[in-house]
């Protein structure tokens, strides 16, 4: 399947950028758990949706409070589908998107894996180069504030300060090695006490066994660990541990963090897949194995799997969230059609139309079909009926999760436009109007 290249493109404030996305399906808003962050104003928190597989490109705007324009115009509710051979160029507010379908350049994936370390997303955004310089394109995450590129070519300069000043300290303790070869093991001992971090040098380590020295383990472990844990310490602004016991209590901190957060995460998505089940949606954009887990036990073990040396868990991590926030959109939007049916089925006219259908019998009947107290008996039967709705919670229910609210939530939150099931639609047909007699023939 063809990746999806979205340009966006901002003319005031000077930004033209793409990004190629093999996943479907994308996310647009300002919102950080977005897949495509846009920091305007006037973009909303969770903005649109595409969606996109073999044949079609789906653009959808999620209700948006200042739309998506296309052709100069407002984006509807109904989502904007095209054939994946087609480009597709919408607008929200200044910001020019335009979604084609093409193979990414090749560039893009042999940077994936030398900025993974900055943090990723399911794509990456580079500059276009232009024709006349040299193809020397910078790539960088869409997590990373574009102000900190330059941050990191500034620090290139240091680095290479870094790597120099290790081969001289390698070449002067060669050096010395030379000199005195029958007291390398005093030498390489003093070394390593006092500046630990070379033990994890593949040079110093491949130096210390030529001469039959192992370096200890230990120490090397030791002093990585506590760098770690120090370096921590300073990116989060906690208090650095001073001793055994406070390492202890870090790490019991960390465990009940830990804990808490995957018992409710797995709660979370277990009534979300409950709602799902219950109001025959669904409620998970894509099946993968975190969204499998039942238990928070499963969940740790899956997210603190270092071995695999994989972004997948992270990353569906995010994009689990984002489900769960498209699922409030999409709930919000089934509530509105679902009361919007309901002022529709209980106003004058669906009111008037049942009780026609009845015929009601009798004095009532004939002046009802005289015209002559028609608004009265109306009114009495809207009073019945509201009465009904207050106080039979099963029909108010029935009324407001029936098939309108099914169709608004899957307009945003599921493919298929139709429930699964059939569900009450009609709030009439469950509550008795009662129109004086009946007639009995």
């Amino acid at each position: 399947m063809l990746p999806l290249i979205i340009e966006i493109n901002a003319p005031d404030e000077d930004i033209s950028v793409e990004m190629a996305f093999t996943d479907s399906p994308v996310r647009i808003g300002r919102n950080p758990l977005n897949d495509v962050v846009l920091s305007q104003s006037y973009v909303s928190q969770w903005h649109a949706l595409v969606e996109f597989d073999e044949r079609f490109t789906c653009y959808r705007d999620l209700g948006s409070t200042n739309g998506t324009l296309y052709k100069g115009g407002r984006l509807g509710r109904d989502p904007l589908r095209v054939p994946s051979t087609r480009r597709l160029d919408v607008a929200i507010g200044d910001v020019q998107l335009g979604l084609v379908r093409a193979e990414a350049d090749a560039l893009l994936e042999d940077a994936q894996s030398a900025y993974s370390k900055l943090g990723s997303t399911r794509a990456r955004m580079f500059a276009r180069p232009a024709e006349a310089e040299p193809k020397s394109t910078v790539l960088f995450s869409i997590d990373v504030d574009p102000g900190e590129r330059e941050e990191i070519a500034r620090l290139v300069g240091p680095h290479r300060a870094y790597r120099r000043a290790w081969r001289q300290l390698l070449e002067a303790t060669r050096g010395e090695l030379a000199r005195a070869p029958a007291a390398a093991h005093e030498l390489l001992d003093a070394i390593v006490r006092s500046f630990p971090e070379v033990t994890r040098e593949p040079e110093f380590i491949a130096l210390a066994e030529a001469h039959s020295y192992r370096v200890p383990k230990a120490a090397g472990a030791d002093a990585c660990a506590a760098e770690a844990i120090d370096r921590f310490t300073r990116v989060y602004k906690v208090p650095a541990p001073r001793a055994d016991a406070d390492i202890d209590a870090l790490f019991h901190r960390l465990s009940l963090l830990l804990e808490t957060f995957c018992k409710s995460f797995v709660e979370l998505r277990k009534g979300q897949q409950e709602f799902g089940a219950e109001m025959a949606v669904r409620t998970i954009k894509e099946t993968t194995r975190l969204s499998e887990i039942e238990t928070a036990d499963a969940l740790i073990e899956y997210l603190l799997d270092w071995s695999t040396r994989s972004e997948r868990p992270i990353k569906e991590l995010v994009n689990a969230f984002a489900d769960q926030m498209i699922h409030q959109v999409a709930l919000v939007n089934g509530l509105m059609e679902g009361a919007r049916s309901l002022l529709r089925r209980v106003g004058p006219d669906a009111i008037a139309r049942h009780f026609a259908r009845g015929r009601p019998g009798g004095v009532a009947g004939l002046l009802m079909r005289l015209g002559l107290v028609r608004d009265a008996v109306l009114w009495r039967q809207f009073k019945v009926l509201h009465k009904e709705l207050l106080e039979e919670e099963v029909a108010l229910t029935a009324a407001l999760f029936g098939r309108d609210f099914a169709r608004g939530y899957a307009a945003i939150g599921d493919d298929s436009v139709e429930p699964t099931r059939p569900v009450v639609t009609d709030p009439l047909k469950t509550l008795p109007l009662r129109a004086g007699r009946r007639s009995r023939g």
